[in-house]
């Protein structure tokens, strides 16, 4: 008994129907009508919902969903919108502090100053600037080295 190559082949559905039945249950959907979620964003964390209807009981599975430093990371949450955007406010504050670098000490005014004045000065002999440049912003900035110490010395 032989086949012929159309027996062996299955018909190609041209959609699924699983997706019309199910993906209004089961699918996921960007949170768009909550004023606090603009463009379901919140920071740099999207916040989608698994079907388009929240149980009786409230309780939804959320993705959140960000990327940093293009890698992109998604996370399944089970539990009411509130908390999700808790969540989401957690990996923002988690993407802002690995993304600043920690500095031991505070640089005070005056250091600022001293760095910033050296920095022009290299800049006026390298020729970019005029050679008189560096002294005029030391000079202005000799005032605000004076206001920030009045402020630091008046008692609160």
């Amino acid at each position: 008994m032989s086949f012929g190559a159309a027996q062996l082949c299955s018909p190609v559905r041209r959609h699924s129907h699983w997706q019309e039945r199910y993906a209004f249950r089961h699918g996921f959907f960007r949170m768009t009508g909550d004023p606090s979620l603009p463009n379901g964003r919140r920071g740099r964390v999207t916040i989608y919902q698994r079907g388009r209807n929240p149980t009786i009981t409230g309780i939804r599975t959320f993705i959140l969903s960000w990327c940093v430093q293009g890698r992109r990371f998604k996370e399944r949450f089970v539990g009411d919108l509130f908390a999700a955007v808790g969540r989401a406010d957690e990996i923002n504050k988690a993407i802002a502090e690995a993304a600043m670098p920690a500095r031991k000490t505070a640089v005070s005014v005056d250091e600022l100053v001293a760095w910033f004045v050296e920095y022009q000065e290299r800049r006026a002999d390298a020729g970019e600037i005029s050679p008189k440049t560096p002294e005029r912003y030391e000079g202005a900035l000799d005032h605000l080295i004076a206001f920030t110490r009045e402020d630091r010395e008046q008692p609160k």
